[in-house]
């Protein structure tokens, strides 16, 4: 299979080698911005946990010692109003149900994870501590936290991470492109007068302004065509001269090489 014709340019390869740099480092700062983003809202969920058990646990004891369970149920339906609280579940020391708010009636409770880390692409996370009162355990209280504000937020993070890659590599692209054409521009042009040269147009000459290494090169070839054009210019005269002495000669001329041959 032939490539097309660019491929095989200087400049497409060096910008394909760029942005190819480019991208490598692009995905490995963004993976790691969002691994430290990521690695924050765990560690702010877990502190929220942490709240949530201290204030639950403070508020569910008083009730729950005095064994009054229609105080704990509207205590457990208020704090539900949150948008992050799927349910509300206090059990007694035995785990049966004393109230529950948002959870179905006669489904078992589930297992409570035992962390957050590792648990964010669940929608729910199932948490459970123990009611203590003065060293005594009257009970646990089970509560479903939704994982989903911070999916939504990975999310985000992800689609925006996609976002700033994509937008560095087209800018990145454009000013590559720009600084790529300036930089071999030079090299395109002495590509174009060599064919010329090959072709035998020998009164080819670049102009150039640059002291570094590309304008060096183009002095050096423009030395090097007048040379070929004042050899060729001498080879034309010299044949020419052979030509007019052969043609005034009366006799016939021939040579012969070292083996004899005519």
């Amino acid at each position: 299979m032939k490539l097309p014709g660019f491929v095989n340019r200087l400049r497409f390869r060096l910008l394909v080698a760029s942005l190819l740099i480019e991208l490598v480092m692009m995905v490995a700062l963004v993976s790691n911005s969002l691994r430290l983003i990521d690695a924050h809202l765990t560690n702010q969920t877990e502190r929220r946990i942490t709240a949530i058990e201290l204030a639950y646990k403070t508020a569910v004891a008083l009730p729950l010692a005095a064994r009054d369970y229609a105080t704990l149920r509207d205590v457990i339906d208020g704090w539900r109003q949150a948008d992050d609280v799927v349910y509300l579940v206090v059990t007694d020391a035995q785990g049966q149900i004393l109230a529950a708010s948002g959870w179905p009636e006669g489904q078992p409770l589930p297992l409570a994870s035992p962390q957050v880390q590792g648990q964010q692409n669940r929608e729910v996370l199932h948490v459970s501590f123990p009611v203590d009162v003065l060293g005594q355990s009257y009970g646990t209280l089970h509560y479903g936290l939704s994982m989903r504000f911070l999916q939504a937020a990975r999310h985000d993070l992800l689609v925006q991470g996609l976002g700033i890659v994509a937008l560095e590599m087209l800018l990145s692209f454009l000013a590559l492109y720009a600084v790529g054409f300036w930089l071999t521009r030079h090299l395109a042009y002495l590509t174009e007068a060599s064919s010329r040269v090959a072709e035998g147009h020998y009164d080819i000459r670049l102009p150039y302004a640059a002291q570094d290494e590309v304008g060096q090169l183009t002095q050096n070839f423009n030395r090097m065509a007048e040379a070929v054009q004042s050899r060729v210019t001498l080879l034309a005269d010299h044949l020419a001269r052979q030509k007019i002495i052969l043609n005034a000669l009366g006799e016939g001329i021939y040579g012969q090489d070292s083996a004899g041959r005519c």
